[in-house]
């Protein structure tokens, strides 16, 4: 199944913290003091930069003295360690003073009513941790601490809007608090990681005969989100064309390496699933639909070990069911999304997963049914509906989108890396809307560095301002800049991203590196009452030109 990038970003990409870093000038082998935020190597002696061995600078609050590279001492107000004991913050000790920032960045896993929902906070370091804010024009830093749950605090803020910074993702807000969550469909407690060769025995009965090329097979199991296709990758013996069952060996170690599936455990309510599905591609569009579908029977797979895996699969009932697109609103809207205009696509699609209406997430997707998408021209009209596939009360996600390919090389012949502009709508599906209309349109006169932002730009410096105007279409949550770092042959080894409620936002250092290139997209976020990426969920995209400092 093909969608436009700018979908598969938009769903997975809402938190980003890729480990590759450019190279650092200040380095345990270049200073002996301490390495500021900006990269350049401090004495390590005083309070605003204290360290040792070319570590992060700290800075030390409140009655703290820098003593041989430490912040020795009393942290806040209320006493006790700027370590991550105990105290009434439950992550920096002591007392929260009003000028603290605290607050929790969390993915929150679960299936309601399977297995329950829990939190599993992302444990940032203290090089990761902090606020920046302006002092007298000049960007200066406050770095803080955070715990194993995903909680924070920044001790001793100075009042007015800051930059908080929690690892690749930052926040601009005048706030001294934030709790970030990220639902995902999935159950990490307990969801151990294949190791050694693991052996799934697979027996699905009951196929139309099969094809990898017309009517695959998908797997599903919903102690993690998402499923894979291509199990030809991943069973042996690999299935051959025109069988109408399948009996063969899936290692899952190699699922957890390539994927990172735990291992399905029957004890926790963990379900499989077997998918046969029908998937084409073509310039006039592409389609894709379960024809069977089967649950396995409850099972163990423990680490090392080897369990059997049985589904007979079922006819899957197809309901054609009407589709409208405002296909004119959309297209007149086609050259807003960044500088290339080729040809756009329409499309929607159904995924559904064990959590009932209306509290379903971006990522919370657990089986694609139905899906298809044409050229903006030709919308689909239609879309086939499957009956049965899963149990009636699994609640269903609807996203429709219009999307514009950015694709962007940063070198005469190199490898382009592919972006995408344009509109989705996420929103529960039980449903279908009588017409598919843009709920939010792109943001407007977009620029980096007082310079046309969809144009490729050179020299903005390494803190450019961004600024734009808000979308005519549309109630915005939240803009978020979304910022690539693209290598040569089109990968992306770093990303990094920024919210906030204003039109325009500059950059704290420590992001963009001399030397390197970028592209920017701007998104327009709204989304529903229930917080971060609830229902219904709307955003748009504007992708820049390739930006070099």
């Amino acid at each position: 199944m093909r969608l436009p990038v700018f979908l598969v970003a938009f769903a997975v990409g809402v938190i980003f913290s890729q480990s590759c870093t450019p190279a650092k000038k200040c380095t345990p082998t270049t200073c002996q003091g301490c390495c500021s935020a900006n990269d350049t190597c401090e004495s390590g002696t005083t309070v605003s930069a204290c360290g040792r061995s070319g570590l992060l600078c700290d800075r030390c609050v409140g009655a703290q003295l820098c003593t041989a590279g430490e912040c020795i001492g009393p942290a806040g107000t209320g006493g006790g360690s700027s370590g991550t004991g105990g105290g009434s913050s439950g992550t920096g000790g002591g007392s929260v003073a009003t000028n603290d920032f605290l607050g929790s960045f969390q993915f929150i896993h679960g299936w309601d009513g399977d297995g329950g929902r829990s939190a599993i906070g992302t444990a940032f370091d203290r090089a990761s941790v902090g606020v920046w804010y302006s002092d007298a024009g000049v960007p200066d830093y406050v770095r803080g601490v955070g715990s194993a749950d995903g909680t924070f605090i920044v001790r001793d803020v100075p009042a007015g809007e800051v930059t908080l910074r929690l690892d690749h993702t930052y926040f601009v807000t005048t706030q001294r608090r934030l709790d970030f969550q990220s639902f995902l469909g999935s159950r990490l407690n307990g969801a151990e990681a294949a190791t050694a060769e693991t052996t799934l025995r697979l027996t699905i009965r009951n196929l139309e005969p099969y094809a990898s090329s017309r009517n695959a097979m998908q797997l599903y199991f919903t102690q993690n989100s998402g499923g894979f296709s291509n199990i030809e990758a991943f069973v042996r013996p690999v299935v051959s064309a025109g069988a109408t069952t399948i009996e063969s060996d899936l290692n899952w170690a190699s699922v957890t390496s390539a994927l990172g599936y735990g291992l399905p455990n029957a004890s926790f309510g963990d379900r499989g699933y077997a998918i046969q599905y029908r998937s084409f591609a073509a310039d006039g569009g592409g389609e894709y639909t379960v024809l069977r579908a089967g649950e396995f029977a409850p099972f163990t797979l423990t680490n090392g070990g080897s369990a059997d895996a049985v589904a007979d699969l079922v006819v899957v009932t197809s309901q054609p069911t009407p589709v409208n697109f405002d296909a004119p609103a959309f297209r007149a809207l086609r050259g807003s999304f960044g500088r290339d205009t080729a040809v756009a696509s329409l499309g929607l699609q159904v995924n559904v997963c064990p959590s009932p209406a209306p509290l379903r997430f971006s990522g919370q997707d657990a089986i694609t049914l139905t899906s298809r998408y044409a050229p903006e021209a030709t919308p689909p009209t239609s879309i086939d509906m499957p009956v049965g596939a899963v149990p009636a009360s699994w609640g269903r996600l609807l996203i429709s989108y219009f999307g514009v390919e950015q694709p962007r090389t940063i070198t005469d012949g190199g490898t382009p890396s592919r972006f995408s502009g344009g509109i989705s709508v996420y929103e529960t599906g039980e449903q279908l809307p009588a017409m598919f209309t843009p709920r939010i349109t792109a943001v407007r006169g977009a620029q980096i560095a007082a310079r046309n932002f969809v144009e490729d730009q050179s020299g903005v410096g390494t803190t450019p301002t961004l600024a734009w105007t808000a979308p005519t279409t549309g109630t915005v949550t939240s803009y978020r800049v979304r910022i690539s770092r693209v290598a040569n042959n089109g990968t992306v080894p770093e990303s990094f991203a920024i919210f906030t409620a204003n039109p325009g936002v500059t950059l704290p250092p420590g992001i963009l590196v001399a030397g390197s290139a970028y592209v920017f997209v701007i998104d327009a976020l709204s989304f529903g009452s229930g917080g971060w990426f609830s229902l219904p969920m709307v955003s748009s995209s504007v992708v820049s030109g390739v930006i070099r400092p």
